[in-house]
């Protein structure tokens, strides 16, 4: 295993016990980090035990005696700030840089090592005295930061650039430090920010208190996975990706919502809505009832409600769910399957038409009609020997006598009836909105659902439809109002999804 450590170095990164050591012309003055830095290191061997790394050293001391680090297994990665020279950079503001700070750790670190106490488990139960970790040169790695630490957007930029250019040399099972307590905020902010990007959920993120003998864990980054977690569930959802949105939950359960009841009634509502979606009704009822184990208060009563609503769904309700799916399947731009679920809708209401008005099957056949019936209903045989279709469209004659019923028979016995009978009057314009439906819906047969291998565009429709084909659906609720005599119910998908909002918000 391997462990980065990245630090951003500040002001406060090295604290020097001794200035009276240092040359006469540097006393009772505030000294920079640069002018620091460079005394420093110009005479280092005279300062170095007087040297102390209150905010890395503290942090590097907990990896190795709290966490059972490995010395060989710690990379040190430093950014430090060194903007261009003055007058490009404010005297001030570059006196305040810290790449030379940077470099006093890097020597120290390399030469006379930050003193630890190592842990039982690294060198047995007789060899916890303390010891010093030094590094040699390939673990330490100074990063130069030349624009203004203080701006946010250079900063951003920097680190996305640096961290994302590191993420190929960590593996699965590596850790990753991040020390953000030096450095400007600018700085601190940016770094996770960008760490939380480049490394996921192997970052963690270190922050120490002025004195203390240890860093605190920051749950910043598991706030923003959490974030980011809950924020795609929710996208998918609002897309009906259920299938997606259970692997995001599968995966990331924890972040999504720490409780675990919650998170097995995510994964039975998601399931539900998946096979609802499928028409899959005897699997959807299976997950509310696993659902309703872990629900409680309205979330239970709206469980049962849908358990109910399931149990023996009528022509009228598969249609209104034909409708909803037609729907959501037309938005998420699946026009294959639209035009399937278009032609299925079709043939659907001249079914329930044709049942309505009388007609017969042949024994529990529902593929085929019942000649006798058929021929007892005056004019009928004659009507279909010569039938054209309200929009004009010419069938010629449509056989009955062994042959399956299709929309376009099951039509034409609908087209007779309003024809023939007067009570069924009331039905010829959302009959011949049906009608119209059938240029679309014989898209179906180009693509895979029918007989072929095309594909079916947005244009495809508009073309097939002669006009906007966003008008196709809400077509579909106006045959639907005509044809029950109620308006079409709210969608079952949009319940759910406000459901398992109203989860992720609790």
């Amino acid at each position: 295993m391997t462990v980065l450590f990245l630090a951003n170095v500040g002001n406060h990164d090295v604290r020097f016990a001794e200035p009276s050591l240092l040359p006469q012309h540097l006393h009772d003055q505030k000294l920079s980090a640069r002018v620091l830095g460079r005394a420093l290191l110009a005479d280092f061997d005279r300062y170095a035990d007087a040297l102390d790394f209150p905010l890395i050293g503290v942090s590097l001391r907990w990896l190795l005696e709290r966490q059972g680090v490995d010395p060989d297994a710690i990379y040190v990665h430093l950014f430090a700030s060194d903007q261009p020279e003055p007058p490009v950079t404010p005297e001030e503001e570059w006196q305040k840089d810290t790449i030379v700070f940077a470099r006093v750790l890097e020597r120290y670190l390399k030469s006379r090592g930050l003193p630890y106490t190592p842990t039982v488990e690294q060198h047995g139960r007789h060899h916890n005295a303390a010891r010093h970790l030094r590094l040699p040169g390939r673990q330490i790695h100074i990063h130069t930061i030349d624009g203004s630490p203080a701006d946010y957007n250079n900063m951003l930029s920097y680190f996305t650039r640096e961290l994302d250019g590191m993420r190929r040399w960590v593996e699965h099972g590596d850790r990753v430090y991040m020390e953000v307590t030096g450095g400007t905020p600018a700085m601190t902010s940016m770094m996770i920010v960008a760490g939380v990007h480049a490394f996921g959920r192997q970052a963690r993120t270190l922050y120490v208190e002025r004195r203390a003998d240890r860093p605190y864990a920051v749950g910043i980054g598991r706030h923003f996975f959490a974030r980011r977690a809950r924020a795609t569930l929710r996208d998918q959802v609002r897309l009906f990706a259920y299938t997606a949105a259970r692997a995001t939950l599968d995966r990331d359960a924890d972040l999504v919502d720490p409780d675990a009841d919650d998170q097995e009634l995510l994964r039975a509502l998601l399931d539900y809505a998946d096979r609802r979606l499928a028409f899959d009704f005897e699997r959807a009822r299976d997950a509310l009832h696993r659902a309703q184990r872990y629900a409680t208060g309205s979330h239970q009563a709206r469980i049962q409600y849908r358990q109910r609503e399931l149990e023996t769904p009528d022509t009228a309700a598969l249609l209104a769910e034909l409708v909803h799916s037609t729907r959501i399947r037309y938005e998420l731009g699946d026009y294959a399957d639209f035009t399937q679920r278009l032609f299925r809708f079709q043939e659907g209401c001249f079914r329930y038409l044709a049942e309505l008005m009388g007609l017969q099957y042949r024994g529990d056949d529902d593929r085929y009609v019942d000649m006798s019936w058929a021929r007892g209903v005056e004019g009928l045989t004659g009507f279909l020997q010569d039938y054209t279709s309200p929009i004009g469209q010419s069938h010629g004659p449509i056989q009955l006598d062994g042959r399956t019923l299709n929309r376009i028979s099951l039509g034409a016995i609908v087209d007779f009836f309003i024809e023939h009978d007067g009570k069924w009057a009331t039905l010829a314009t959302p009959v011949t909105d049906l009608h119209r439906l059938s240029t679309v819906a014989r898209l179906r047969n180009k693509g895979l659902a029918g007989h072929g291998f095309e594909g079916i565009g947005k244009e495809d429709l508009h073309a097939a439809f002669k006009g906007n084909p966003d008008r196709v659906v809400p077509l579909l609720e106006e045959i639907y109002a005509a044809i029950f005599d109620r308006t079409l119910p709210d969608s079952p998908y949009q319940a759910v999804n406000d459901l398992i909002s109203a989860v992720l918000e609790s």
